[in-house]
């Protein structure tokens, strides 16, 4: 079983060497945060490693040549740590579904804060197919050099359709192309019960990629009380 870790930009160094010590086997690293020593100590771990970066930038659109060129270039940066996989984080269209009472729940009829609105290179196209043309173009320029997985916005197609349809997520289509897929199963921030993670799981599990769900473990963001119980996490 894959025990991970997400190592991002605020662990310091000193730190590394706990990471074994809470049970993991496993590290995605933010790749903003890698220098080569600060990998190599990461290897020194014997853990398995992977990387992560953000596909789009917030603001841009993924419609925009410039904006595949830019994955591209991240795509080589990673390639260059040799990597067992590359996480890809926002690997959609803008649009804020944590942090929301009526997310999960009533998205139908309700503007998405911080929606991608149509510029010039999106006008009119469909915004599912634009991100599963493009996961296809990553997967050809991979060749099979690494696996891929994204992290997942998790709902359901057939419940909130405006919201996959606005941020271009098709896990169905995407869980063909890619190799796995981490649903961000935030459950308190999306106003679900814990079980709703392994309900999940179960759902996207049937689209083909394998599958690892990344869960809340404290109250967020940082500055609200964690009020999570240890029922939850059993």
């Amino acid at each position: 079983m894959i025990k991970s870790v997400f190592v991002g930009l605020n662990l310091p160094v000193e730190n590394y060497d706990k990471l074994k010590e809470v049970g993991a086997n496993h590290l995605i690293v933010w790749m903003d945060s890698i220098t080569p020593t600060k990998w190599r100590m990461l290897q020194g771990l014997s853990l398995s490693l992977g990387i992560s970066f953000s596909a789009f930038e917030k603001g841009s659109c993924p419609a925009d040549p410039k904006s595949w060129l830019r994955l591209k270039k991240y795509l080589k940066k990673a390639l260059k740590f040799s990597p067992k996989e590359i996480w890809l984080d926002h690997f959609r269209f803008d649009g804020h579904w944590e942090f929301s009472s009526v997310a999960g729940t009533a998205w139908r009829g309700i503007k998405i804060p911080e929606k991608h609105m149509e510029c010039r290179w999106c006008k009119g196209k469909n915004r599912v197919k634009v991100i599963g043309k493009l996961a296809r173009s990553l997967m050809q320029e991979v060749r099979n050099k690494v696996k891929i997985s994204y992290f997942a916005v998790p709902f359901k197609k057939d419940v909130e359709p405006d919201l996959v349809g606005s941020l271009g997520q098709d896990h169905e289509d995407l869980g063909k192309i890619f190799d796995m897929v981490s649903p961000m199963l935030y459950h308190r921030m999306i106003g679900k019960p814990a079980s709703y993670i392994s309900e999940y799981v179960s759902y996207i599990s049937k689209f083909g990629s394998s599958v690892i769900p990344i869960i809340q473990i404290k109250d967020m963001p940082d500055d609200l009380p964690d009020n999570l119980s240890k029922e939850e996490f059993v």
